[in-house]
């Protein structure tokens, strides 16, 4: 069977009886802005979408001068699609550019070369602005960014807004969300607090922690995903058996130690106070209304988007905050 043709332009303008520029103009949605007559209109779009024609993206961007494809520069894949950063960034940055008439194209930027892929993706497609995620790969290529003399927006998840030459900066202020949470706690009744992280830095919420604990147990999961967690904390529990504050820097690190300090036979939150840091497993798991520090990353990548059809200069910092649930016990009055 012969490889199908895709629908052209001709096709369309001799199917309508109108000329190439007219069929042109009409499905690039120009048609009432140069006075097309509304039923070549009609009649126009009517054949290229029977017929299956679409215009070519780069052959517009060239037609028109501009394109509408905003780059999203991001590390790359985690481990699992369930993890927020990348999942809620991503759709949260696709449906607020689908309002704005743009289009998101991931990048991801791997941890050894990251200019290669970055120059790769310049070559290939015309992009009308950059969102970029702070991420070691792209501290990288930074000045590479800078001088592609594309308009960017930078965005921080854990921690202020940078103050780069850009359109515009946005960050999150993690630490806010620690302490409105540990206000909400009675903290004279914590004698035995315990962090559980996972690899790598220390991020702000959990240096918040320790500044409100200098002296708390810090347990460091294999990953950041639930299971390591319960792993650890439960080695921790049949080691040392001690705990009535637990702060996992994830609400998967928090899931982790919640199921294991059950399988223990701790009372939850009667004996042991568990928050997280996300709020974003709530809607996969409704019932066990983990206590949590919002993490605004839909916000932040709306704002990101957004900040395209706005004056460029913008530099401002989100607030996370604390949403308490039955793992935590209120603060006696």
């Amino acid at each position: 069977m012969g490889r199908l043709q895709r629908a052209t332009r001709s096709d369309v303008a001799k199917l309508a009886g109108v000329s190439l520029g007219t069929v042109s103009n009409i499905v690039n949605g120009r048609g009432e802005e140069l006075g097309f007559h509304p039923d070549t209109v009609k009649r126009v779009l009517k054949i290229a979408q029977e017929i299956g024609y679409v215009p070519r993206a780069g052959a517009r961007a060239l037609r028109y001068g501009s394109s509408r494809v905003l780059a999203l520069l991001i590390g790359s894949v985690p481990e699992t699609l369930h993890m927020p950063v990348f999942n809620e960034i991503l759709l949260s940055a696709i449906s607020q550019a689908v309002s704005q008439q743009f289009l998101v194209l991931p990048v991801l930027l791997p941890s050894e070369d990251p200019a290669s892929a970055f120059r790769q993706a310049l070559q290939e497609i015309e992009f009308a602005g950059i969102i970029s995620q702070f991420s070691p790969q792209t501290k990288q290529i930074r000045q590479l960014i800078a001088n592609c003399n594309i308009p960017t927006v930078w965005f921080n998840t854990s921690g202020e807004a940078y103050p780069y030459p850009a359109h515009a900066s946005f960050g999150v202020l993690e630490e806010v969300g620690v302490r409105e949470m540990l206000h909400l706690i009675d903290l004279a009744q914590v004698k035995h607090p315990v962090l559980v992280t996972g690899p790598g830095q220390l991020w702000p919420r959990g240096k918040e922690f320790l500044r409100f604990f200098p002296k708390a147990e810090v347990i460091t999961a294999d990953s950041w995903r639930m299971p390591s967690a319960y792993f650890a904390f439960a080695e921790f529990l049949g080691r040392k058996g001690q705990a009535d504050l637990v702060f996992g820097s994830s609400d998967n690190l928090a899931l982790g130690a919640l199921q294991a300090a059950g399988d223990s036979g701790l009372q939850i939150p009667h004996e042991v106070q568990i928050f997280g840091f996300g709020d974003y497993e709530q809607a996969a798991s409704p019932l066990i209304q983990l206590s949590a520090i919002r993490w605004p990353l839909a916000d932040l990548a709306q704002r990101a988007v957004a900040a395209f059809t706005q004056p460029g200069g913008q530099v401002d910092n989100l607030s996370t905050g604390a949403c308490l649930r039955s793992t935590t016990r209120n603060k006696v009055s």
